[in-house]
């Protein structure tokens, strides 16, 4: 947790917008050619490869990248509006995107930590064996039948649901990571009464 927050010292907030891949394309040729230190530096997520030597932008989740689809970004919200002007990012916003409200936009740490603890829950319940038939999804039966046998084998009084004290024995069971579990608790508990229930570990799957 000290990693994370150290790392995003600031809420970071991310706005999610339709850029052209021609775009991208350029204003990271752009910002990766100049001087180093380059403070615009663009950078992307894991699923996202670029060639060291010439900064072009080779594939985007697996996928070849396409200068002419329209893909959908998320990015540092402060970058929309004049931080750095890196174009043609700058130039191509202001004649066709409509940015979202800063208020609209979420913290990227709390981005980060809801995909860490949802990975951490994965892993616990052994997410990845829910796919019984091995067609690589997770069917609705399937993720029933998994949730099931995750909530069993967590739920000691029974009561259908898993409270944080339950949570924490399984855990130190699983060798997880104890930091976590208030967030944990958090992510799935949709009702905010502090336990979960078999509907909100569908989350999950999302």
């Amino acid at each position: 947790m000290g990693d994370l927050f150290g790392e995003f010292a600031f809420e970071g907030p991310q706005a999610v917008i339709p850029l052209k891949g021609a775009i991208i394309a350029q204003s990271c040729k752009n910002t990766r050619d100049m001087p180093k230190p380059a403070p615009n530096f663009l950078h992307f997520d894991a699923g996202v490869v670029v060639a060291p030597e010439t900064h072009e932008i080779i594939s985007v989740g697996g996928e070849p990248f396409d200068p002419e689809k329209i893909y959908s970004v998320a990015i540092y919200h402060h970058l929309l509006s004049g931080l750095n002007v890196i174009e043609p990012l700058m130039s191509y916003v202001s004649e066709n995107v409509k940015v979202p409200d800063l208020e609209a936009c979420r913290p990227v740490k709390d981005l980060v930590l809801e995909v860490m603890v949802k990975d951490e829950w994965r892993r616990l319940v052994g997410f990845d064996r829910f796919d019984a038939d091995g067609d690589g999804s997770v069917s609705g039966d399937e993720l029933r039948e998994g949730i099931d046998k995750a909530i069993a084998s967590m739920d000691k009084n029974g009561d259908g649901f898993v409270s944080q004290a339950e949570l924490e024995a399984f855990m130190r069971e699983k060798d997880g990571n104890l930091q976590f579990i208030e967030q944990m608790v958090a992510q799935l508990d949709a009702d905010g009464d502090g336990q979960i229930s078999k509907d909100e570990f569908k989350a999950l799957a999302y």
